[in-house]
């Protein structure tokens, strides 16, 4: 499991689900969430801040999380950060694209606090074999 003092950015528009990801972040012992609710602001906060984990929505206004994810790939201190996807989208292409741009694992939306875990684990080990 990542260290549980990293900086996590939690990005959605949808308040309820950052409300719901930084609840079982903390459930789960890490205390350091921040949130944005699109690629815009996400880019600001991952600009100013040291990042080390990000989870993000793919569909949002303003930036989706396809166009942060390009992004960040053109900035070497941000492309180097992990990438969890939490979406609803299920369209192949589109998780093609996400796994393409090096996201780490996807979570299909509406995901359970055991599942949230796992895939975190996952994510870990594959930074860590």
């Amino acid at each position: 499991m990542f260290p549980l003092n990293i900086k996590i950015l939690i990005v959605d528009d949808m308040k309820g689900i950052r409300i719901w990801l930084t609840k079982s972040l903390k459930d789960l012992g890490y205390t350091e969430i921040l949130e944005a609710a699109d690629g815009v602001e996400a880019l600001q906060i991952l600009q100013s801040n040291h990042i080390e984990l990000l989870l993000t929505d793919i569909i949002m206004p303003k930036k989706t999380g396809l166009e942060l994810l390009q992004e960040m790939l053109v900035d070497p201190k941000l492309a180097k950060i992990p990438t969890i996807v939490l979406s609803a989208e299920t369209d192949r292409e589109m998780i093609v694209k996400a796994v393409e741009l090096g996201v780490l694992t996807y979570i299909i939306k509406p995901a359970t606090m055991p599942a949230l875990q796992k895939k975190l684990e996952e994510a870990y080990k594959r930074l860590n074999p």
